[in-house]
């Protein structure tokens, strides 16, 4: 039983330490006390998932996401998020990049073709392309956000039956019609303005060049891309609040999120929580149907001569 004990300790990058000639004490990483018998199962149980945690990390490949899996678009691994189970195990096969794309083929079993079967040679049928980029796949990657926006518009009327919303519609008085956010949101009476740009992008929680992660920097992007509507609108006295929401297609939600919600468009916390718990939901159930649309129809290129071979 000690060797097994002694095991289990190396496994875990633990040791005990002598006190005196007749006692031992475990000592835990990021825990200053001693273990003691009250506290030893919680802090092994912090120790042990925070260790698998900076393992997934280190992973070049399968720890890209890993940064952006936390709050309310982890809560279906414990809740269920009413998936079925093959949504489910979609989910996490996807976040840990074992989707059977040709690209992780070629990476696992030798294949020597990598190239997405429906748009040739040009480009790489990595996860991200299927579900964000692929043209095959256009038409369901645009259902998946009109959906989106459909639920957040629903709710965002609800909690301001007094303010204007414009739904994928020009500012009238703007007279640059190519700027159409996703929701406008603004309040005459009171002269305040909410511009917010929808974003389903693939989930990335890499730390970029510039400190941010790949959710943060696409809400930059979407704030700055109408910087021209919000000096529009503080020119004629509103109080405008630009912001961004920003999902992930295997069911991320940016932590700002939250704050958006709550204070820009006046959803209460239990509001804001249940739909952002539905739309996680829903991105993992809808991206599950592109993945499956898009390696079960035939190949455009199938049959052709010189044509990349469909993979196995």
């Amino acid at each position: 039983m000690w060797i097994d004990i002694q095991r289990a300790l190396r496994r875990a990058k633990l040791q005990f330490s002598g006190v005196g000639t007749t006692c031992f004490q475990l000592h835990v990483p990021s825990f200053r006390p001693p273990a003691t018998t009250k506290t030893v199962l919680r802090q092994l149980k912090t120790h042990m998932r925070t260790m698998h945690y900076n393992a997934w990390c280190e992973l070049q490949d399968q720890g890209r996401t890993v940064g952006a899996h936390e709050g309310l678009g982890s809560r279906f691994l414990s809740r269920g998020g009413g998936l079925l189970d093959c949504e489910y195990r979609f989910a996490i096969a996807a976040r840990m990049n074992l989707i059977a794309t040709r690209a992780v083929l070629k990476r696992t079993h030798g294949n020597s073709n990598s190239s997405c079967r429906h748009c040739g040679r040009t480009e790489t049928e990595t996860l991200p392309h299927v579900l964000q980029h692929c043209p095959h796949n256009e038409a369901s990657i645009r259902a998946r956000h009109d959906l989106s926006l459909r639920c957040i518009a629903a709710a965002i009327a609800k909690a301001n039956p007094s303010c204007r919303l414009l739904v994928e519609q020009p500012l009238p008085e703007f007279t640059d019609a190519l700027l159409k956010p996703d929701i406008i949101l603004v309040d005459d009476a009171n002269k305040t303005a909410a511009i917010c740009d929808l974003a389903v992008s693939f989930d990335d929680g890499n730390i970029e060049g510039s400190g941010l992660t790949g959710f943060q920097t696409r809400a930059a992007e979407k704030i700055d891309k109408y910087g021209r509507l919000s000096r529009f609108l503080g020119s004629k006295g509103y109080d405008v609040s630009p912001c961004a929401l920003i999902f992930g297609s295997l069911g991320s939600v940016l932590l700002d999120n939250q704050a958006v919600l709550t204070s820009t468009f006046n959803l209460s916390r239990g509001a804001a929580t249940q739909l952002q718990t539905q739309l996680s939901s829903n991105h993992i159930r809808l991206s599950r149907q592109i993945w499956r649309r898009h390696s079960s129809s035939r190949s455009v290129f199938q049959g052709r001569p010189g044509g990349p071979a469909r993979a196995a």
